[in-house]
């Protein structure tokens, strides 16, 4: 729809709000003449004429604004409607139609410097507002990180001083976990690998463990004086990638650390006391002949 014909909802009581179509262009002559219960209009921006006797008699109008696309209003446009307390003219170059006489009686009537509103205000002794044109000063809001789960978003540039936002954000998609060549850190206990844990290269924070499985093999054999060497090999696979960690041991000489009393291996604080007593037993068996 571009355009509301002549008359087309004169005198329709029962009408008390109006939201007219994007895209309108025009209003009709007496389009909505003496609509008396009509509270409230909002006319879109695209509508650039607004024909004589539009809203005449429309009494329960309290406040129009006129978008800066409108170029002319006709006469009559707004005669006895007395309940209108404000009147926004946008387009500093709108041809106003109708004089004083015609105009709402309690109104006032906004609109910017220089403009032709402000010129016919002063013609016609009528109650002016300048609108003040505000320079914006754009602040960034709601500005947030995507995270692995949660979107993030780009965040609004919002005037610091009105609050208008200027440039609306955008949506960031959530990161998802990123495991691909992640470090694995083994947790070693002992010669085994209960777990590794995998870290997020995303977030240092999200972390999975996984069972390892950890093999041994013997990569120097220990002989009667000298120490051999064992290698473990822990392994976790996980997201399709495959981590291993290798630790290494040594394995005592066979003789070396061999209890010459009863020929165990003594390890740990209780095992090297209990050695220590089999030393000074040998040593008197041996000092008496009894060994």
């Amino acid at each position: 729809m571009t355009s509301i014909g002549a008359s087309a909802f004169e005198s329709c009581k029962g009408l008390t709000s109006v939201t007219l179509p994007t895209g309108l262009k025009s209003l009709g002559s007496r389009a909505f003449y003496a609509c008396s219960n009509l509270t409230n209009v909002e006319l879109p921006a695209g509508v650039s004429v607004v024909e004589s006797s539009a809203f005449e008699k429309c009494t329960s109008l309290s406040s129009v604004t006129l978008p800066e696309t409108v170029t002319k209003i006709g006469a009559f446009a707004f005669r006895y409607c007395d309940g209108i307390t404000d009147l926004y003219f946008l387009n500093p170059e709108c041809e106003i139609g109708f004089g004083s006489s015609q105009a709402p009686a309690n109104a006032v009537f906004h609109g910017y410097a220089g403009s032709t509103a402000l010129s016919w205000a002063n013609a016609n002794s009528l109650p002016f507002d300048q609108i003040v044109v505000h320079e914006h000063y754009g602040v960034l809001q709601n500005q947030a990180d995507a995270t692995c789960t949660e979107n993030g978003y780009t965040g609004d540039v919002v005037c610091a001083g009105c609050g208008e936002t200027l440039e609306t954000g955008t949506v960031i998609p959530a990161l998802q976990h990123d495991w691909n060549n992640a470090n694995a850190v083994f947790n070693w206990d002992g010669y085994t690998c209960p777990d590794a844990t995998v870290t997020c290269l995303n977030d240092q924070s999200h972390t999975t463990d996984i069972i390892a499985s950890v093999t041994s093999e013997t990569i120097l054999e220990p002989t009667e004086t000298e120490r051999g060497t064992v290698k473990y090999t822990a392994t976790v696979t996980f997201e399709g990638e495959t981590y291993t960690k290798v630790k290494e041991e040594e394995i005592p000489a066979l003789n070396k650390g061999l209890c010459k009393w009863c020929g165990e291996r003594h390890e740990g604080f209780f095992g090297r006391l209990k050695g220590f007593v089999h030393k000074i037993a040998y040593f008197f068996a041996h000092l008496f002949g009894k060994r």
